[in-house]
């Protein structure tokens, strides 16, 4: 299990820079407070994504999971 940030509903302890950053947040090495910006803009389905438009920046998470594959994850 990994978490980024505290899930409080609260978004202080993320960095408060202009989103769009399409470096990946890698579990273990990258901080929050540094590296996952406190808002996500996206861009509504019926809006094509440019990659002019900071809202259509992709966002990656990379981790490793040590154990067999499950058919399902859930992630909040």
């Amino acid at each position: 299990m990994f978490r980024i940030g505290i899930f409080d509903g609260s978004s202080a302890e993320f960095a408060h820079n202009q989103a769009g950053s399409e470096m990946p947040y890698v579990i273990g090495q990258s901080l929050a407070a540094r590296d996952w910006d406190a808002f996500q803009p996206a861009v509504p389905a019926t809006q094509p994504g440019t990659p002019a438009n900071n809202a259509a920046s992709a966002r990656t998470i990379e981790f490793h999971i040590d154990d067999a594959i499950e058919a399902a994850y859930r992630l909040r």
